[in-house]
C-alpha cells in the first residue's frame, strides 16, 4: 500500500521473480516463505543477488540459447514463521512479530486506509525526491555496524540522517543491536552462540578435557523453545544428531569417540565433540563481543548454513 510498485505473492518461481523485476521493477511483498523458500535453492540465489544494487541473474532464452542479463536487484519483505534460510537471514533487517491477542488486534484495512496509504506513499516519494542528493551520500555508519549488518542498515541509517532530529541516534541504536532470533549471524553462528553456551553451563573442572555428547547437545538444543532448533528452516523438523554434526563440520568441529568410562574397556563408547576442537570456531563466531576485523576467507568448503 505505501510502497512503491508492491507485487504481493505467497508463492513464487525464480524466474518469475527476475522477470518481473527486470520489467516492473517492484517491491516485492512474499508471504508465507517458510512453506517454500528453504527448498528453493534458485530462488534464494536471485533474491541473494537482488541484495545490492546492480545485481543480476544471467539466464540463456531462445532458441539459440543466448545468454541474456536480468536485473536481479528489488526490495523484499519477506514473511514466515520461524527463520529464514542463513544466506537470507544475514542480509535481512528482521522484524519479530508476536501473535495478537485481546485489544492489540489492529483494526481492518478499508477504502478509507488505503486512501490514506496512498497518500502517506505520495508524501513518502516527494521527500525521497526533494533529499536524493542527501540520500545519495553514503552516511557514517556506527561502530558496531559492519560488513553485511552495514549493507542491511546503510540505507536506513541515510534515511535517518535526512531526516534529523532524534532519527539518527534511534537509527544507529538499532543497527548495532542484536535483530531477530539470531542478531543476523545465521543459522550455523546462532548454533555456535548456544552449543558455547551449553558447554559454559555444563562448568568443566578441566576445560581442556571438556566434552559432550552429540545426543545430550541435540536434547539441549531442542529445549530451547525460542530458538529455531526444535523446528528447523526448510524442513520444519527437529534438529537431529546428523544435522548437528553435519553443520558444524564445516568449521572444523569434527565429532570424536570415547568410552562412558575409560577406566572400563567394555563400556559402551559414545559420539560427540571436545571443547578444544570447538575453540576456532568459537572465536570466529560466537565471540562476545563479534570481530569488527570482517569476514575471515579460509580454505574451507563453503555451505548453505555457513555464516558470511
Amino acid at each position: 500500500m505505501v510502497s512503491a510498485r508492491p507485487l504481493s505473492t505467497a508463492s513464487v518461481t525464480a524466474a518469475a521473480i527476475y522477470r518481473t523485476v527486470e520489467a516492473a521493477k517492484p517491491t516485492l511483498l512474499i508471504d508465507e516463505a517458510d512453506t517454500f523458500l528453504g527448498a528453493a535453492d534458485e530462488l534464494r540465489g536471485i533474491l541473494n543477488a537482488g541484495h545490492k544494487k546492480g545485481g543480476q541473474a544471467v539466464r540463456c532464452v531462445g532458441d539459440d540459447a543466448e545468454p541474456r542479463m536480468f536485473a536481479a536487484f528489488a526490495p523484499a519483505a519477506i514473511a514466515a514463521i520461524g527463520t529464514l534460510p542463513g544466506t537470507i537471514q544475514d542480509r535481512s533487517v528482521t522484524l519479530m512479530m508476536r501473535r495478537a491477542i485481546g485489544n492489540e488486534r489492529p483494526a481492518g484495512i478499508t477504502a478509507d486506509t488505503e486512501a490514506a496509504g496512498r497518500v502517506l506513499a505520495s508524501r513518502a516519494a516527494r521527500w525521497v525526491a526533494d533529499n536524493a542528493d542527501a540520500l545519495g551520500t553514503p552516511p557514517d555508519m556506527p561502530a558496531g555496524a559492519t560488513n553485511r549488518r552495514a549493507d542491511n542498515w546503510r540505507p536506513l541509517v541515510a534515511i535517518a540522517a535526512a531526516a534529523g532530529g532524534d532519527w539518527p541516534r534511534k537509527a544507529s541504536d538499532l543497527a548495532t543491536a542484536e535483530s531477530g532470533e539470531d542478531g543476523g549471524q545465521g543459522l550455523l553462528a546462532m548454533l555456535l552462540v548456544d552449543v558455547k553456551a551449553i558447554f559454559a553451563e555444563a562448568a568443566f573442572p578441566e576445560p581442556e578435557e571438556a566434552r559432550l555428547a552429540t545426543h545430550f547437545l541435540v536434547e539441549q538444543l531442542l529445549a530451547r523453545d525460542d530458538r529455531p532448533w526444535p523446528e528447523m528452516p526448510g524442513s520444519n523438523k527437529p534438529l537431529t544428531a546428523t544435522r548437528l554434526t553435519r553443520m558444524l563440520k564445516p568449521v572444523g568441529a569434527e565429532r570424536r569417540q570415547w568410552r562412558v568410562d575409560e577406566s572400563n574397556e567394555k563400556a559402551p563408547r559414545v559420539w560427540g565433540f571436545y571443547l578444544a576442537d570447538l575453540a576456532d570456531a568459537f572465536a570466529r563466531y560466537a565471540s562476545d563481543p563479534p570481530s569488527e576485523s570482517g569476514d575471515v576467507v579460509t580454505g574451507k568448503a563453503e555451505s548453505e548454513e555457513t555464516p558470511n
